[in-house]
């Protein structure tokens, strides 16, 4: 709404190009600190080296010299407002340079909207702290004071809470862009718009654990594959016979005795976490479709863990763990 009322319709599509790309800087500064950040890679990297070495490194030796509070870190000074602040001030400068030599050599009629890139760096900066204020290691949006704003979303790969959580994302704030196309240009428009982004946020947020609890049960298969093949598991044989109910021998002499589990959560590189049957067996017809199942049994050789995930009130294997004596795992005991 300001750009189609501050800009004639021919400029109008350069205006909205220009701070969509700022947008996208900004959304990907935050992660400078990082290593292994999408904006340290690829077409991005040299944006994400001006950012690193020109801004975020000398910013925090500078700070750092004052207190110890600001360090080099992930999550840091970068991941609250004081960050978005001292990186729009910083980006001001290769901004009004840019300005500069390109209205010198094109006509002002057709040069590249600069400032507008630069208006949306703090836009896309400050979504990228809302998005991770979704997650689990949360940001500190008053850093170095306060503490971190988390919620319960996972960002390892195929996690079903990220996944979902963007689908709604995507529902919610597409949903409110149609309607304000079709408000009355206005001022009041504007303020409404920009009003309900923050109380949408705040409602999501309140209903993110939820979100999340549904995200990854869709998921939860592909969360354990993904966890066991970091593990030496493998994919069980699809020939392998599906059953409607598993069991096993109890053994409660036994240092880690055999069991049947259902798989609730996987925590990244802590581990699964398991409710356990008593007695050890369970029907796949009182358990919901894609529920995973882990069944612990022993042989001379060793442990034998084989999981299972429920489709059409059966038990279908899809992946296995061998683990000799000598090595066994003290995960979970």
């Amino acid at each position: 709404m300001v750009l189609h009322n501050s800009t004639t319709s021919v400029a109008l599509t350069n205006c909205l190009v220009s701070a969509m790309m700022g947008v996208m800087v900004g959304s990907l500064l935050p992660d400078v600190d990082a290593s292994d950040s999408k904006i340290m890679h690829g077409t991005w990297k040299p944006i994400g080296f001006v950012g690193k070495y020109l801004f975020y490194k000398p910013m925090v030796r500078l700070l750092g010299k004052q207190t110890d509070t600001f360090r080099d870190e992930h999550r840091g000074i970068l991941h609250s407002l004081l960050g978005c602040l001292m990186a729009s001030a910083f980006f001001a400068v290769p901004t009004a340079i840019f300005f500069v030599v390109l209205t010198r050599l094109v006509e002002m009629e057709t040069a590249i909207p600069v400032w507008y890139i630069w208006m949306g760096v703090p836009i896309g900066f400050m979504l990228h702290l809302a998005e991770d204020s979704f997650t689990r290691s949360g940001v500190r949006w008053f850093f170095p004071q306060g503490e971190p704003t988390r919620s319960t979303t996972r960002t390892f790969r195929s996690s079903g809470s990220e996944f979902l959580l963007l689908l709604i994302f995507v529902a919610t704030f597409g949903t409110l862009t149609l309607i304000v196309n079709y408000l009355p240009v206005s001022l009041v428009t504007l303020l409404a718009s920009l009003g309900a982004t923050p109380v949408l946020l705040i409602l999501l947020h309140r209903i993110n654990p939820r979100i999340s609890e549904l995200g990854d049960k869709w998921y939860l298969r592909g969360m354990v594959e993904d966890y066991l093949a970091g593990r030496g598991g493998l994919k069980t044989d699809p020939s392998e016979p599906r059953t409607p109910v598993v069991r096993v021998e109890s053994d409660s002499g036994a240092v880690k005795p055999p069991y049947v589990a259902r798989i609730t959560d996987v925590g990244g590189k802590y581990g699964l976490e398991r409710k356990f049957f008593a007695p050890p067996y369970a029907e796949a017809n009182r358990m919901r479709r894609g529920n995973v199942v882990e069944v612990r049994t022993r042989d001379p050789l060793g442990s034998n863990r084989v999981y299972y995930v429920v489709r059409n009130g059966l038990f279908c294997p899809f992946a296995k763990l061998i683990e000799p004596d000598s090595s066994e795992s003290d995960e979970d005991y």
